[in-house]
Order: C-alpha cells, then sequence, then structure tokens
C-alpha cells in the first residue's frame, strides 16, 4: 500500500501529537514526544517519537521506551474513531484502485520453502550438560515444556548479518556468543528474535524485527486470545505463567485491546518513577493492572520461580492483586511508598 493515505490521517492527528514536525517528505519521517511514555522528564523539549516510512508503510518508534507499532496499530489505539474513518477509506475509498492492482498479481502455484534462519543453530537444550548457555536455561527453572525454545549462536554477528542488515560482519572480526530467543506470530511463524548475551556483553539483549508488519509483541503462537492474557516485560518472565505475552519493553500497553481480557504486569520497581507513571496511566484509563502485595519482594516472575513459587500460585497472587481505577490508584500510591 501507498504510504501516502497513512501520511494523510498522521498529519490530520498531528496537532494532538506533542511536539510533532516533520522532518523529511519523502520517504516520510516525522518526530514527536513518544504519547506512550511521554518521552524524557527533565528535559520538556526533547523528542523520541519517530514516524518513518519503510516499503511503502508508515511505522513508529520509541527510542526512549521501545514502543514499536506499524501506523495502523499506532492510530488504533490513539483514536479508534480517527482509525475507523481511515479504515472504511483505505479498504472503501481512495485505495481501491491499489486493491485492483493487488489483484492482478499472479502467484505461483508452486513455491519454495523458505529455510529458516534458525535451521542452521543448535537448539540451547541439546548443548553439553556444562555449557554455558545450557546453564543459563536451566538455571532459569522455566516450566520444562519450554527449554527447547531457544537456540544457540556461537558467533552472533556472523549469524545475525545473514539475516537482517542491521549489523555488519567481515570474517575475522570479533563475535561473541549468545541464546536467541524467537518470537513467532500466530501461524508460528517466526518475525523477529532477542538475543541473549552470555558473557557481559553490552547490551545484554538485541531485539530484532525480521518484519515490522507485526506488533512486538512475544508469544503470540501460544496465547489463547478467548482467555484471559497476562502482559509482562521480558519473553523469559512470560513462560513463568500460563497464557502470557510479552513486549519486551516497559510499555506494556502497547499490546492493549479492547476486545482482550488483559492484566498487565510490570517489574516490581516501586522506586522507578516510570514504571509507577505508567501504572498510574493504566489504572486511571480502566486497565486490569497488577500490583504487588507487601509480602512480594521478587524483582519480576522469573526471579519468584527461581526462589520456589510454582506457576499456578504465581498466577492466583496476579489475580488477587489485579486493580482498575480509584482503588487502583490508592493501593499504587501505598505501595509505591512503601
Amino acid at each position: 500500500m501507498s504510504a501516502w493515505l497513512e501520511i494523510k490521517y498522521l498529519k490530520q492527528i498531528s496537532s494532538r501529537l506533542s511536539l510533532w514536525t516533520e522532518k523529511k517528505v519523502s520517504p516520510h519521517m516525522s518526530i514527536c514526544k513518544c504519547p506512550q511514555c511521554g518521552d524524557s522528564q527533565s528535559n520538556k523539549r526533547k523528542r523520541r517519537g519517530y514516524f518513518l516510512e519503510k516499503e511503502g508503510s508508515i511505522f513508529f518508534y520509541c527510542h526512549n521506551c521501545s514502543y514499536a507499532a506499524s501506523f495502523y496499530n499506532f492510530l488504533k489505539q490513539f483514536d479508534p474513531f480517527v482509525f475507523k474513518q481511515f479504515v472504511m477509506e483505505k479498504y472503501q475509498g481512495s485505495d481501491r484502485q491499489e486493491r485492483a492492482q493487488i489483484k492482478k498479481v499472479v502467484i505461483p502455484k508452486q513455491s519454495i520453502k523458505k529455510k529458516s534462519i534458525l535451521d542452521d543453530l543448535p537448539k540451547v537444550i541439546e548443548l553439553d550438560d556444562d555449557h554455558i548457555a545450557k546453564e543459563y536455561i536451566l538455571s532459569r527453572k522455566l516450566p520444562e515444556k519450554h527449554n527447547g525454545m531457544f537456540y544457540y549462536a556461537d558467533s552472533f554477528f556472523k549469524w545475525a548479518s545473514s539475516n537482517t542488515d542491521k549489523f555488519e560482519y567481515k570474517e575475522g572480526s570479533r563475535d561473541h556468543p549468545r541464546i536467541i530467543i524467537p518470537w513467532m506470530n500466530e501461524k508460528k511463524e517466526i518475525f523477529g528474535y532477542q538475543a541473549r548475551s552470555m558473557n557481559g556483553e553490552d547490551p545484554k539483549y538485541y531485539t530484532i524485527l525480521l518484519n515490522e508488519h507485526y506488533d512486538k509483541v512475544f508469544g503470540m503462537d501460544r496465547v489463547d486470545v478467548n482467555k484471559k492474557i497476562y502482559c509482562v516485560e521480558g519473553p523469559i518472565d512470560s513462560l513463568c505463567i500460563p497464557n502470557c505475552v510479552a513486549v519486551g519493553s516497559s510499555a506494556l500497553t502497547t499490546f492493549d485491546d479492547s476486545s482482550k481480557n488483559v492484566v498487565f504486569v510490570w517489574d516490581n520497581e516501586r522506586r522507578n518513577k516510570e514504571i509507577v507513571k505508567m501504572i498510574g496511566e493504566a489504572l486511571r484509563s480502566g486497565k486490569s493492572t497488577f500490583i504487588p502485595p507487601e509480602t512480594y519482594f521478587h524483582k519480576d516472575l522469573n526471579e519468584a520461580l527461581q526462589h520456589g513459587m510454582m506457576p499456578d500460585a504465581l498466577v492466583k497472587m496476579i489475580d488477587e492483586n489485579t486493580y482498575r481505577g480509584a482503588s487502583g490508584i490508592m493501593k499504587l500510591n501505598k505501595w509505591k511508598r512503601s
């Protein structure tokens, strides 16, 4: 699809995007304060939210909270009313000619199955018992059924440069190993991955999207959308309890969908002003949000699992300490001061 329609609606809502400025016409680039995290609290003029045109579509990315979304999903959350107008015009109006052209494309009857980028990597569970990657995964004490989903790249930059242009590698260049955590869509097709360092390399995690048309959500291949869904920050934490997804950052409400029963579970960081602010915003907008009880001292779900809590006990604790609205704000104020 041509990006012109998305740019049209982006400019329509631009007056409500704080400090929005168009920096480049073609390909489009504009910046604003991120509406998800509010951007910098110390510098009110700082703008780290970017709208970028890529392959005929507009994408949003925040360099502060890592919120990433297609313009379609950004607008759906930002203004549902304008979103409906956008969808109607996209599919019924001025996009008709484009759709007619798309229908003319002849799809071959036979197609060659693409080789997965994971085919050349060993699974962590298949490594020797004393291998650092296997020891790390087993130390997480995840439900055993999840241990087979992790892969190991002995030369990460060499491997990653073969599937993304975000890294460059020349034979003989300095490299290091990482654990690879695949991100799958509902059809169990890989659209991205997270790479965890093994020996203290910085950053600890790389998150790579191979197909930016998908929302940055880990676990959609496992979740049942007809049941209560728990949303957390990190992929490993999402494996600690049933029917849980992760967004790879603290911007949990990027997964928000009014058609789903979602409980947001932030890390237990009461001294983190950004986390406290996001929890408050979620509660005020009526979103179901977990606020840790006084007896819960673990930083996140995986730490709780490592210290002996069982998945069922974690779910029970979350459900018993889920709040929304005014009662949640009262609980939040008590929690952040304790």
